[in-house]
């Protein structure tokens, strides 16, 4: 525990090189020890190197499919490596669980945004919007996608709506 505890607090330090060598020290010694391999994993992630910790992340959702944390570290990885279209099945794997997190439905609209699946992403920002109607940036974000939509009218609705929100 000792030897994870100093890993956590290099990784938090930015010092990553030396972070990664403790992670991966505490792995060899426990290898089904799940927070060293998430701890790895998100360290890898703020290193920037999302690539790296995605087969870590997926291997423990695989062991815990239920725990929603670890779905959206395993999404944020995916799209952060460009794996874009796991990403998509991921995040509406954490949806599934718990689909009144407006959090979710955002991330999950932008993404499918960023992949062109703009009704898709309409229909989650959406849904974004009814759960949580206080946040600013969901209202800005379906704007932007009503606007490559060319449906200027609702774009300027929701930007307005955005507005009066948080002017």
């Amino acid at each position: 525990d000792a030897l994870l505890g100093k890993a956590f607090v290099l990784s938090w330090q930015k010092d990553y090189s030396r972070a990664e060598t403790l992670f991966r020290r505490v792995i060899e010694i426990s290898p089904e020890y799940w927070d060293a391999q998430l701890g790895l994993a998100r360290m890898l992630v703020w290193k920037g190197e999302p690539d790296k910790a995605v087969p870590i992340l997926d291997h423990l959702a695989k062991q815990k499919s239920s725990d929603v944390s670890l779905l959206i570290a395993l999404a944020r990885a995916q799209k952060e490596s460009g794996q874009t279209k796991e990403a998509v099945k991921t995040f509406r794997g954490a949806i599934a669980l718990e689909p009144d997190r407006a959090d979710l439905h955002a991330e999950l609209g932008q993404v499918l945004a960023q992949t062109q699946k703009l009704d898709d992403a309409i229909t989650e920002l959406e849904k974004a919007i009814a759960v949580q109607s206080s946040n600013v940036d969901d209202y800005i974000t379906l704007g932007r996608v009503y606007g490559y939509k060319n449906r200027l009218d609702d774009s300027k609705r929701l930007y307005t709506e955005a507005l009066k929100k948080n002017p």
